[in-house]
């Protein structure tokens, strides 16, 4: 279990490493950086674990009446799942 409702009941999977330590996140982040970038990297600034989210992909899907703001649907795209408390 992770501190993300969405995550776990598996609403949303787009933290991909949220099932690792913050420490191990931040380790595996510089780990794919680096073999991108042929420079020495800075040091990596740390954020907090939860509420760092300044942007978000979400799409509009449902009614003008009833819009569903979120992630697209699974079976069918105009049923969206409302996601409207990232953590």
């Amino acid at each position: 279990m992770t501190f993300c409702s969405y995550y776990n009941a598996r609403t949303c999977q787009s933290c991909q490493l949220i099932q690792s330590g913050y420490e191990e996140q931040l380790r595996l982040k510089e780990q794919i950086l680096a073999s991108f970038i042929k420079i020495p990297l800075l040091p990596t600034v740390r954020s907090k674990i939860n509420g760092f989210r300044h942007k978000a992909k979400l799409i509009v899907t449902g009614t003008i009446e009833q819009p569903v703001i979120g992630l697209q649907g699974e079976e069918e795209l105009d049923s969206g799942r409302e996601l409207l408390v990232c953590p």
